[in-house]
Order: C-alpha cells, then structure tokens, then sequence
C-alpha cells in the first residue's frame, strides 16, 4: 500500500497550514467557506492533480520495473532493503519480522 493524500493535496496547492479541521483553509483546497474558495482555479488544479497522478503511476511503474517484477502489486519486502549509517543493507522483512509467506496473495481467503 502507498499512501499519497499529502502528495496530492500539495499538488492542487495546500501549504500544510494545519487548518483543515476548522474550515479556515487559507489556500481553499479544504473548505467550504466561499471567501477562503474563491483564490482555487479548479480547472489549473485538476490538471495539476492529473499531471501528479500520471507521474506517480510512471515512477511507481519504473520503480516495480527496477525490482524486477512487472506491477507494482508484486513487489515485496524482499525487494526493498533498508540501509543503515554503515552503508550495509538488510530486508526488509528481516529488519520488520515479518514471516515469509506474509503480504504474499493467496488465493486461499482462509490464509
């Protein structure tokens, strides 16, 4: 799972101001309120959404590629080693304890 909600509220032009909970969005990407609303060019945000979204699936694509697996879905934590301040690698799995056959898919559903 890669999780990118931050990723594409920055690209249609949040700033991170902390004020999504109260209405008073200063840039009106996460309000209601018609004054804060009126600064959002939702034509020139979508396509900056879009143009996120198509580059995140071409990098996620190349990434996947680069681990040699065809999709993004059949990478797994033996793909990804996690290196430390003397320039050694170890897995992830290793590094996190998880057991080999864990995250795999099954078609079992009872696994």
């Amino acid at each position: 799972m890669v999780n990118v909600a931050r990723e594409a509220m920055i690209s249609i032009g949040c700033i991170q101001a902390q004020r999504c909970h109260n209405d008073r969005c200063p840039t009106g990407v996460a309000t209601q309120n018609p004054w804060f609303v009126r600064g959002l060019d939702p034509e020139l945000k979508s396509e900056r959404l879009a143009s996120f979204v198509i580059t995140l699936r071409k990098e996620l694509l190349a990434l996947s590629r680069a681990c040699g697996v065809e999709h993004p879905s059949l990478v797994t934590l033996d793909h990804i080693d996690v290196v430390d301040d003397r320039f050694g690698a170890t897995s992830s799995r290793e590094v996190f304890g998880y057991e080999p056959d864990w995250g795999t898919p099954s078609i079992d559903p009872t696994r």
